[in-house]
């Protein structure tokens, strides 16, 4: 589910919820236009969670937006990944900060804004769901990725997460009467 994080929940986004409530389809949730100005990521959860009636676990968390768009914190793996405006038509090489409390993502976003971040993340680990795949593949909970789809960035880890969950959505399912694997690596596809 691609949400525009300046606009919020849309009505084709509740009619996409109904179609995958009546399936029992897990649901991956993707801010999208990071950088332009959003609204507040909080409220984006709560309009979620409250129109759609379905948890939030937030996956990565964002670092400004607008002008100010600095990259996204990847909760789960305590990295900051830096995004570099201009660069949407190519696969950026992503430079990684390891660790919230690093001297070098201060020196990458600027003092104030990496201690908003830590302010934000202290308040969302505290509010916000965790993820828990048993509840994902029950269509309960959502993980929300954000990112700039036409800036190229934060798609790959909500990628990362349709590849290590988005199989056992489907096995679990078995909705699906062809599937195979691809390559070495065990990838399942469906037709």
């Amino acid at each position: 589910m691609v949400i525009d994080a300046a606009k919020g929940v849309e009505d084709r986004t509740r009619k996409l919820m109904e179609v995958t409530r009546l399936r029992d389809t897990p649901i991956l949730t993707f801010m999208n236009k990071l950088d332009r100005d959003i609204r507040d990521p909080m409220e984006l959860l709560d309009e979620v969670e409250n129109e759609l009636k379905i948890g939030c676990a937030p996956i990565t968390w964002p670092i400004g937006c607008g002008k100010l768009f600095k990259g996204v914190y990847h909760l789960y793996k305590d990295e900051t990944y830096l995004y570099q405006t201009g660069k949407g038509h190519t696969i950026q090489e992503v430079r990684i900060v390891k660790g919230l409390n690093n001297p070098d993502l201060d020196a990458a976003v600027g003092e104030d804004l990496a201690q908003q971040l830590r302010d934000e993340l202290e308040l969302v680990q505290g509010a916000s769901n965790e993820f828990d795949e048993e509840l994902f593949l029950a269509g309960e909970i959502t993980p929300v990725f954000f990112g700039t789809a036409l800036g190229n960035f934060g798609v790959d880890h909500m990628l990362d997460g349709l590849v290590a969950w988005g199989a056992r959505a489907d096995a679990a399912s078995n909705r699906y009467p062809r599937c195979g694997s691809l390559g070495r690596e065990v990838h399942r596809f469906c037709l």
